[in-house]
């Protein structure tokens, strides 16, 4: 069994009884897909999609992945599926947020975008019928419909008659002998059902023509026992015993909302699997009559961004945004954690800035942007940004100054604490601003760098003047959307020395002009990514920065120019944020965040959940 989380891939050897995080240098956190090859018994297959990375492939079992290369993209991937027929045409798909259809024959090493008559290409579900070749049909729902293509076909067609103009959230075939038998599910359509193979569908009425249909799952003895579940947002779970003809509720889990369904064969039993939102995996081993919670070593909570008070020493505050947990704090130098008083509206926390001077801290959650003075107690809307504004990083400087930056090049800036802002003329390429930093003197110096991510290139961005004019200084053809930033405490313009992230490199100033850049490779492992950068409080003693990754905590001792892994065996992985202060010893603290929800304090103490 195969679980995607916000958190990573999971794999499950006992039918979802147990779970064990994918090994293997799977060097993405978002896995919202996943596919097993019809043939695993003896390829050892699978393929998996995730957010912003494009998809990984495995050829034996999970033990090891391998990226893949799709052609002029780095694709958010939504859907998975093989040919059924894989073990000889060796023909996958996938789905993706915005790019369409890709398809591979060569055991993924890589994709072609196949979107001739795609109108949407916002695609939610691929599918792929089990009948002969010559009368394969590749199935994909989008946000808008379902489109169909014949195998060789040019183009893809709009099926009018199946929920046109409603978004199509699963498709599935029915094994032989009911191969030309299918069901789709809608949001806000309800359920429908093909038995020609694509050619013609109808709505099936008893589910409701309105119903939202979140996923479904089909037996694999549908040709004796018609059973089909579907997981519906307004009745719950639902089954079918009579090829659609009559629907019963089975089994309510916990409340929640059911996201994805499967089922596993064991002889003549099966057993079936549901992942709730928010609520792990539960398991069913009488056919969706009874529940038992089912997700022995799953996690799900990723930490997303960390940061400390300035006067950690005194005052022990630690702030946290999570993916979908929205703000935790802490008082006590991580040993324990509290939401605020009142949580935001959007659970996952993009980003998060502490100011140098005080507790003001502000944080991105989806559309707004929010502040809190008491060290993350309590939260209120920003006051004053541009109602067009759409955040995607920021940061806090010396003297009130704030930033920023949006999704397409935006800037904004304020130099009165957030009273009056200024948008710069400067549009970055039109790219998304993923980070902000300020020089610790920009008060007097007016030094601020951007990275922003465009066309699947990093640009850094440097300003002297406050915003006024910027230049260039550096970039870098990279995968992802992370390209932090890190400036020495002790920084000063004529030295110029500031660290950018570019996939697995850091790369710093070979000189203070910036005209040329050193290479720092953090990790050998092509795959492990560096998340998060943040340099030593004693930067100007030690030279000291700090890296996370997929693979751990990392640290260079020379300016970023060489790298080694940070603690030992119980070191922390899959790292996604990292924050380094003074403790009230005087000695250096460095908390590292992970996929797992958990915090790490650098040293001989225990970890910190």
């Amino acid at each position: 069994m195969l679980a995607g989380t916000l958190s990573g891939l999971f794999l499950s050897p006992d039918a979802g009884q147990t779970w064990q995080r994918a090994a293997g240098g799977l060097g993405a956190p978002y896995v919202q897909s996943a596919a097993v090859s019809p043939a695993f018994a003896t390829d050892h297959t699978l393929l998996v999609g995730t957010v912003d990375a494009s998809a990984f492939v495995s050829v034996d079992g999970g033990a090891t992945w391998r990226d893949t290369f799709f052609w002029g993209a780095t694709a958010s991937v939504t859907s998975a599926a093989f040919s059924p027929q894989y073990a000889s045409d060796r023909l996958a798909l996938v789905g993706t947020e915005s790019g369409g259809v890709y398809v591979s024959a060569n055991l993924g090493r890589t994709w072609n975008a196949q979107n001739d008559g795609l109108d949407d290409q916002q695609v939610l579900a691929v599918a792929v019928s089990p009948g002969p070749p010559h009368q394969e049909r590749v199935l994909a729902g989008t946000e808008s419909g379902l489109y169909m293509r014949a195998r060789g076909a040019s183009a893809w067609r709009l099926a009018d008659d199946c929920a046109k103009g409603f978004p199509i959230q699963a498709l599935e075939f029915v094994a032989h002998p009911d191969a030309y038998t299918a069901y789709a599910a809608t949001e806000g359509a309800g359920l429908y059902r093909t038995t020609t193979n694509g050619l013609t569908w109808q709505q099936v009425p008893e589910v409701g023509a309105s119903t939202t249909v979140n996923a479904l799952v089909i037996s694999p003895n549908y040709g004796e026992d018609g059973t089909v579940f579907i997981a519906t947002a307004e009745r719950g779970l639902l089954r079918t015993s009579d090829r659609g003809e009559t629907w019963e509720q089975v089994g309510n889990i916990d409340g929640r909302a059911i996201l994805t369904l499967t089922l596993a064969e064991s002889g003549a039993d099966w057993t079936l699997l549901a992942g709730l939102y928010e609520g792990g995996v539960w398991r069913s081993d009488d056919r969706g009559q009874s529940w038992q919670r089912s997700d022995d070593g799953l996690a799900s909570r990723p930490l997303l961004t960390l940061a400390a008070s300035p006067s950690f020493a005194d005052d022990g505050t630690l702030i946290a945004g999570t993916a979908d947990e929205g703000l935790l704090y802490s008082h006590d130098a991580g040993r324990t954690w509290s939401p605020p008083a009142a949580a935001p509206d959007e659970p996952t926390i993009a980003s998060l800035a502490m100011s140098p001077d005080d507790q003001r801290t502000l944080a991105i959650a989806g559309p707004q942007v929010l502040e809190s003075t008491d060290g993350g107690r309590h939260w209120d809307d920003l006051a004053g940004l541009p109602e067009t504004l759409s955040p995607a990083s920021l940061t806090i400087g010396a003297g009130g100054r704030l930033a920023i930056g949006g999704g397409a090049g935006d800037l904004h800036l304020s130099d009165d604490g957030g009273s009056t802002w200024r948008q710069v003329a400067e549009r970055f390429g039109n790219g998304r601003l993923v980070a902000i930093a300020f020089s610790p003197r920009v008060a007097d110096d007016g030094t601020i760098f951007v990275t922003s991510i465009a066309d699947g290139r990093i640009r850094l961005y440097h300003t002297r003047d406050a915003g006024v004019t910027w230049v260039r200084v550096f970039e870098k053809g990279a995968r992802g959307q992370l390209a932090p930033i890190a400036v020495p405490p002790n920084y000063r313009d004529a030295r110029a020395f500031v660290g950018v992230v570019a996939g697995r490199d850091v790369f710093t100033p070979n000189g203070p002009r910036m005209a040329s850049w050193v290479e720092g490779r953090v990790s050998v492992d092509r795959l492990a990514a560096v998340t998060s950068l943040v340099v030593s409080p004693n930067f100007g003693r030690t030279g000291r920065f700090y890296a996370g990754t997929g693979l751990g905590l990392f640290h260079s001792r020379d300016k970023g120019h060489t790298w080694s892994p940070t603690g030992g065996r119980d070191a922390p992985t899959n790292v996604t944020c990292v924050t380094a202060t003074i403790e009230a010893s005087g000695a250096e603290a460095v908390f590292a965040g992970t996929l797992d929800g958990d915090v790490w304090r650098r040293g001989p103490r225990e970890s910190i959940d």
